[in-house]
Parts: structure tokens; sequence; C-alpha cells
């Protein structure tokens, strides 16, 4: 089946879809609702819990401009991006720490366009790698690395599944581990972020712009969601890490997976009043809680669920989130306090976090210092998050 046929295959099932959705779909509450603002003294002890843990991650860098987390470009990519998102940094100032943040990524870059550290490490994700040093890289807005942000573009390009007769069809593997909808919508994030240097280099050239199969990725994210519980199940709408799992009564949808899923179609031009959004929205509405990442979870990836989180609900712009049956959550002030309140001091006097439970790696205080960061970051810009802005933007 060629690509023009395909895209049409899945343009008519994502409409058959979206009608048997609508029938049952929940309504979306609210989504008019003007923002509500931040309050002053919220907002300061934000900026300065965000200017404490910049200080903090400075502090830790290494030499040659990586941070310890990982020999992988991945953290210190995180890191890089938690500097250059500074609100108090002025626009088109590049900061010497994440400078150095910069080069270092630079130097994983590879002959097939990946940005890894090479050899990889037995079942390090390329992917992952690369898609994060791609959005640290188009962050900084430097001329001197589009080169490398299209030749990551082409490389993840080549690396999505296009196997139409495999379950992991439109998705992109985690090292390797089959594909999921953390590593889908980092890419997919990615790929939204550095289109605007890809669509002036394909201008440029008069040449088609190095892009992935979005109609899959979007046939992928499907597969992740829980459609088919029915739709007054709890689930209805969540997403679960990877496909297949969804469709299950046992298994619990989780907060982290969700925010990425809605986040993800967002970016990839789903309409935010498109059933399988409303699903997710209202999946989140439901279990909203920030005491424990919601599914069940407990701490477990608690600071990465809130990164998501942000991002998630930035993009879909209701505030306060509309809940059926409790109060409307003030969801930008109420995580900024939470994570004010995380926020733990060194013997300098700098302010850092860490997860005392270590999965997903976030018994790591640089990775999980530079998750809150950049979600703190995320909330204190009380702009309209535009799909696929950059993020320095």
């Amino acid at each position: 089946m060629d690509g023009r046929r395909r895209a049409v295959v899945y343009r008519a099932s994502s409409i058959a879809l979206c009608v048997a959705l609508a029938l049952t779909a929940q309504p979306i509450w609210g989504g008019d609702e003007p923002m509500p603002g931040l309050d002053l003294s919220t907002k300061k002890d934000a900026l300065r819990a965000i200017d404490q843990g910049i200080q903090w991650l400075k502090a830790r860098q290494n030499a040659d401009g990586s941070w310890p987390a990982s020999p992988q470009p991945a953290a210190t990519a995180y890191a890089t991006r938690a500097i250059l998102r500074d609100p108090s940094r002025e626009r088109g100032e590049l900061d010497a720490s994440a400078g150095k943040g910069l080069e270092f990524i630079a130097s994983c870059a590879q002959a097939d366009g990946g940005i890894y550290r090479n050899p990889r490490i037995p079942g390090a994700p390329g992917n992952c790698n690369t898609a994060a040093a791609a959005l640290a890289l188009a962050g900084s807005r430097q001329e001197r690395y589009e080169p490398l942000v299209l030749a990551a573009r082409r490389y993840l390009a080549r690396e999505q599944n296009r196997r139409e007769n495999s379950g992991q069809f439109g998705g992109w593997a985690s090292g390797d581990s089959a594909a999921d909808v953390r590593t889908a919508a980092l890419v997919i994030e990615a790929l939204a972020a550095t289109q605007r240097i890809s669509t002036a280099e394909s201008e440029k050239n008069k040449s088609a712009p190095a892009d992935s199969d979005w109609a899959a990725a979007v046939a992928f994210l499907d597969r992740c969601q829980n459609l088919s519980a029915g739709q007054r199940s709890q689930e209805f709408g969540g997403f679960c890490n990877q496909p297949g799992e969804s469709g299950s009564q046992t298994r619990r949808c989780e907060g982290a997976a969700t925010a990425l899923g809605l986040a993800a179609l967002l970016r990839a031009n789903v309409a935010r009043t498109d059933p399988r959004v409303a699903g997710a929205v209202n999946w989140l509405r439901r279990n909203y809680a920030l005491d424990e990442q919601p599914g069940g979870l407990g701490r477990q990836g608690l600071y990465f669920c809130y990164y998501s989180l942000a991002e998630a609900l930035s993009l879909f712009g209701e505030e306060p989130l509309a809940r059926a049956d409790k109060p409307p959550a003030d969801w930008r002030r109420e995580m900024m306090i939470k994570l004010i309140s995380l926020q733990r001091s060194d013997s300098q006097g700098l302010g850092y976090w860490v997860n005392d439970r270590g999965d997903d790696a976030e018994n790591d205080p640089v990775l999980a210092t530079a998750y809150c960061v950049l979600t703190l970051e995320t909330l204190v810009d009380e702009s309209p998050y535009q799909a696929g802005r950059p993020a320095t933007e």
C-alpha cells in the first residue's frame, strides 16, 4: 500500500472512530473559560524555585558540559533545556552553562544522524536520546546546530516502525524494547518543535522535508488509548504505555501516559474537539491528583508525571480544569505550590528535587531537578501555549 493510499485509509478509519466515539464520549466541560491568572506571590515563589534549581544544576555540571546522570546525552539535554528556558534570561542570550551543555550534546552526534554516545550501551534508547537532544539544540535557536537538528529529524523518520502488520506500527522503539507512548510522545514533541527548521531548509533547497508518517503515529497512539472499556468505565479515554495494554479491564491506565498521549495527539494536529482528545481530558478530570501519579502508581515517576501533565494541560488550554462531580482544579497554581513544597536545600542553600523512589531514575537529583524546573517554567508562562512552539519561545 503506497503512502497516499495508506493516509486515506487512516483518515477514513479516524473519521469512523470519531463518529462512533461522538455518540458516547463525555463532554469537554468549560473549554472556553478564561485563564484565571496567577497570584503574584505564588508566581514569585515559583520564579525563586526555578532560579534555585538552575543554580543547583549549574553547580553540578561536568567540565565537558555534561551532567553526571548518564553517559548518554538525554539527561544533559533536559538539564540544558531547563537552563535555556530560564524566564529571567534575556531573549537571544546564551547562558555559558547551557552553551557547554549544547556542545556536549553536539559531540554525541553520529554519522547516522542520531545523537547518542557511541558505542551505544546495550539497550540504550537512540530514539529517546536523539529526540531529547534535538529539542535542546532547536530550543537554543543557534543556527550552527541546525544541520544536526535536520539530521536528527531524518534519523527519527527512519526509525519509525513502518511495518503495517506489526503491533508496533507507527511507533518508535525505546532501545531494544517495544514501542511505547513515552518514546512516541517525545519524538512527536521533537518533530513539532523542529518543524520550523525543517520547513525553512526544504523551501531553501526546493526539496521535501524530512518527516515521519503522522497518520501512522496517531494510529499507534490510538492503540495505546483505552477506547474499548465503555464510556462509563473509569478507565475510558486513558492511556497505557504500550499498545494492547489499554484494552485490558484488569490493568489501570497511567497519569503520565495519558498526559503524554494527550499532548502527542494535540501536537500531531488532532483537533481539540476530537473524541480521542475528549477521552484523554476526561480521564484526567476524573483522576486528577498531585499527591501521587494517577493510576494508583503512588510516587512512581511522579516528577515526570508533573512535567507531562503541565505540558498537556497547557497545550489543551483549559483553566481551571472543570470536573463533573468535584470543584474545578486550578491545576497551574496547585502544581506550582506542590513543586515548591517538595524542593529541598543543599548545604549551600541551593534548591533541588529528588524522588526517594528509584523508578524512572528520579532518585537521581539531576534528572528530577531538570524535570521540576522545566515543569515550573511551563507553569509560570501564562501565555497561550501553541502546539509545536520551540521550547524557549
